[in-house]
């Protein structure tokens, strides 16, 4: 199972206590990080090629326009991040789906400039969750999250959702949701999701 820490999401009091967990990490063999553009500009020299360094994109809210959303992917590309966790326009989505299926396409022509993947951004609470994903496959977005992951949301909704977005759809779905147990943890691996990302370093020896 592909595990992955995130701290974007998170308040960081020291970007230096950070940066020393992130390597630490690295030992304890997580496979993946997502983190502030400006921490992966800061690393990026020193993380093997085969580490996924992932940055977000207009995270949590998806409002901005698209011409800052794209700019936003060019500059986390040129900086060194070779993954992309990309928020969908949240009034695209639901109002203009057409613009957003383009503004998906030129993000996806980034990311294949630079060798990068695009990780998306779904909703379980969005009834239409799985013609959506569906629809996302078809462009290319082969690895997705199903939820935002910024609020706790409840764990089994999350757990049941990456399982039938998985299993509807063919997308690797990557568990995010908040993890307080080592039950839970072994829940998670029992489930066989593609991915898991963690928030707490407690959580690395799995």
């Amino acid at each position: 199972m592909y595990v992955e820490y995130c701290n974007y999401n998170k308040y960081i009091e020291s970007y230096e206590q950070e940066l020393k967990t992130v390597f630490k990490a690295i030992d304890k063999g997580i496979q993946g990080f997502a983190l502030p553009i400006h921490m992966i500009r800061e690393i990026r020299e020193y993380i093997p090629d085969t580490i996924v360094l992932a940055a977000p994109i207009d995270y949590p809210s998806g409002y901005s326009s698209t011409k800052v959303r794209n700019h936003m992917v060019l500059n986390s590309v040129q900086s060194g991040a070779n993954a992309i966790d990309y928020v969908p326009n949240q009034y695209l989505l639901r109002s203009k789906f057409t613009e957003l299926k383009d503004e998906i396409k030129t993000v996806l022509n980034i990311c294949n400039d630079y060798g990068a993947t695009l990780r998306i951004f779904l909703d379980y609470r969005y009834s239409g969750i799985i013609s959506i994903a569906k629809q996302y496959v078809a462009m290319g977005i082969d690895i997705g999250f199903c939820t935002i992951g910024y609020h706790h949301d409840d764990f089994y909704d999350n757990l049941i959702n990456c399982k039938l977005l998985s299993s509807k759809t063919g997308m690797s779905t990557i568990f995010n949701g908040y993890i307080w147990t080592n039950e839970q943890i072994q829940l998670v691996k029992q489930a066989k999701t593609f991915g898991i990302r963690l928030y707490n370093v407690d959580f690395w020896c799995i």
